[in-house]
């Protein structure tokens, strides 16, 4: 339905010289990064809906990589495809298409605009500060988060991780870094602390690993005779002298700081004074140190989730290769590997239709181990199947949904929306024993026509794209028709987010849209468009800061004739809109 929006076309003069239909049509929010096509498509049509053939234009762009020849589709739908260059924030692609179309030649002269995001950060980057931890003097540091070059995440979505301590929220700085500040008890004693950290809303951002160096204290036992002096002494700093009772002197409130190992012991007594070195105890890292998992992760067999976690070996060094052993007690660990500075392990959910909690567990050569909780939402909904079942007009007939998964499996009990045009809808939906949903409907007098859309249970990650799935693709510009919309808000794996808020904005056309729409517990947000009196293109954006998406629709006069539009943007963009529309299925009964 979205994925090829039903276009309606009718004359828009009574004689067959009225002007024509020549438009390009509005492409949402995309990637900046110099090298990912964009496509356009530009609609031609003359005053009776037909397609105008022959285009003669060119594309010309000054905000262009590269820009290919126009193609046509056929039916007067042309696209072309553009490369925009690189952008290091937002920005817009610039497009001016010139020419002729048609055996009459209209004219061809249109502007059109693509708003461009700026590429997200290869990776985070952290910092302490002090660089190095003293907690012998200290109980807290600030933690500094930033990606080079690029924009941060919104501090809501950087999420960190400490082997020891608490970290709180992260505030903005003036320079674009994110500071956290870091509270360490003193009675923790390891040479290496473990930060990690992700950006939960941009998955393929590199997520941030840092080693830092802690400077601790700690009573030492050094062996002596009886009644000899003990002496420590370490760079810069002297202990003592300290008695030894029963062979032992016990050296209080030694630093031991990064880097040292080795400390020189004075043993003084009446024979002389006796050298030796002191092998100083390190403790090392806490163990592996698991990054933030995803806030939530769909229970979709068909994924690999790559969960990262950070090693350290003895000399603080970060070591990606290390022997790890994984478990998890729902899905599983199907392999390891490097990246960066980091050991990666490929997680696959299981397929839980309801969804459930799991937990992820990794554990080093000594021993030592780190955990987390991992969310999993309900098996995501790829496909929905529509039946129907015969009956006259006036009596009740029912409607069959099967809502299938990735694997074309039935999902059982997937709640499903119903909406019926000339029909009237009959008590609740009822499960059935194979799995899929049916809904009772009596029929009018008339043609009807029954829409469904089969629901996810929604994510608790933040949003990374937006969906807009009309009712249908065309509206009587008579003032008062109107067309519904849905309007998902998508996180970066294409399961719907809830209470996410999105601004709505009437690019073309002059009709009515409300300024906003919030996404309900379910995660699907619905508004209406209310038709203008100007027959035309009708352009749709739904926004929110680094995201947006666009509805192309047309405003018609009478006699209308079915086209279709295909949806426009990157490969990504389409495949996500060709997704979508699977989730929404209508059938029309004459």
């Amino acid at each position: 339905m979205i994925a090829a929006l039903a276009l309606l076309w009718s004359a828009v003069a009574a004689e067959p010289g009225g002007p024509p239909l020549i438009d390009v049509l509005a492409v949402g929010e995309e990637l900046g990064d110099g090298q990912t096509p964009i496509t356009v498509h530009l609609l031609t049509l003359d005053a009776q809906g037909a397609g105008l053939d022959d285009l003669r234009a060119r594309v010309r762009s000054r905000d262009a990589v590269s820009i290919s020849e126009v193609e046509s589709l056929g039916e007067g739908l042309y696209r072309v495809q553009v490369v925009p260059k690189q952008v290091d924030r937002p920005s817009w692609l610039e497009l001016r298409i010139r020419g002729r179309v048609g055996e009459q030649g209209h004219k061809v002269d249109l502007r059109s605009s693509v708003p461009l995001r700026a590429p997200p950060p290869p990776r985070l980057e952290l910092a302490t500060s002090p660089e190095v931890l003293d907690i012998t003097s200290a109980t807290e540091a600030t933690v500094l988060s930033w990606a080079e070059g690029r924009p941060m995440p919104r501090p809501e979505h950087l999420v960190l991780r400490a082997s020891t301590g608490e970290l709180g929220a992260g505030s903005p700085l003036p320079d674009g870094r994110i500071a956290s500040k870091l509270s360490h008890p003193a009675e923790r004693a390891a040479s290496w602390l473990l930060l990690t950290g992700r950006d939960l809303r941009s998955p393929e951002t590199q997520p941030a690993a840092l080693v830092v160096p802690v400077t601790t204290s700690a009573d030492l036992r050094v062996p002596a005779p009886q009644g000899t002096d003990v002496i420590l002494e370490l760079p810069g700093r002297r202990y003592g002298p300290f008695e030894s009772r029963s062979g032992v002197a016990v050296v209080r409130q030694v630093m031991l700081e990064p880097g040292v190992a080795e400390a020189r012991v004075l043993r003084i007594s009446e024979r002389g004074t006796e050298e030796s070195a002191f092998q100083l105890p390190r403790q090392g890292a806490s163990g592996p140190r698991l990054v933030p998992p995803p806030a939530s992760i769909p229970a979709d067999p068909e994924r690999s989730i790559p969960l990262p976690v950070l090693v350290a070996g003895p000399d603080g060094a970060p070591d990606p290769a290390a022997q790890l052993t994984w478990s998890v007690d729902r899905g599983e660990i199907t392999g390891q590997v490097t990246r960066g500075d980091l050991a990666v392990g490929a997680y696959r959910p299981p397929r839980l239709p309801d969804g459930g909690l799991a937990t992820l567990e990794v554990r080093d050569a000594r021993g030592a181990r780190d955990r987390v909780p991992l969310l999993l939402t309900g098996t995501p909904t790829r496909d929905l199947d529509l039946s129907i079942s015969e009956g006259a007009p006036g009596e009740t007939i029912e409607v069959r949904a099967r809502v299938l998964d990735g694997a074309g499996e039935v999902i059982e009990g997937r709640e499903v929306l119903w909406h019926a045009v000339g029909a009237r809808l009959e008590g609740a939906t009822v499960p059935q024993a194979d799995g899929s949903m049916v809904q009772r409907l009596r029929r009018g007098e008339g043609p009807f026509e029954v829409m469904a859309t089969a629901l996810t249970p929604p994510s608790s990650n933040p949003a990374s794209s937006v969906v807009i799935l009309p009712e249908k693709g065309a509206v009587s510009a008579d003032g008062v028709s109107s067309v519904r919309m849905m309007i998902l808000a998508l996180d970066a794996y294409g399961v719907p987010v809830a209470h996410a808020r999105l601004g709505l904005t009437l690019e073309a056309g002059d009709g009515s849209l409300p300024a906003q729409v919030q996404t309900d517990a379910r995660g699907v947000g619905e508004v209406t468009y209310t038709a203008g009196r100007n027959l035309g293109l009708v352009k749709v954006r739904a926004h929110q800061p680094g995201m947006s998406a666009t509805a192309n629709l047309i405003q018609l006069g009478r006699s209308p004739v079915a086209r279709t539009l295909p949806p426009s943007g990157s490969a990504q963009t389409i495949a996500r809109s060709l997704q979508s529309a699977k989730l929404t299925r209508s059938l029309r009964v004459d």
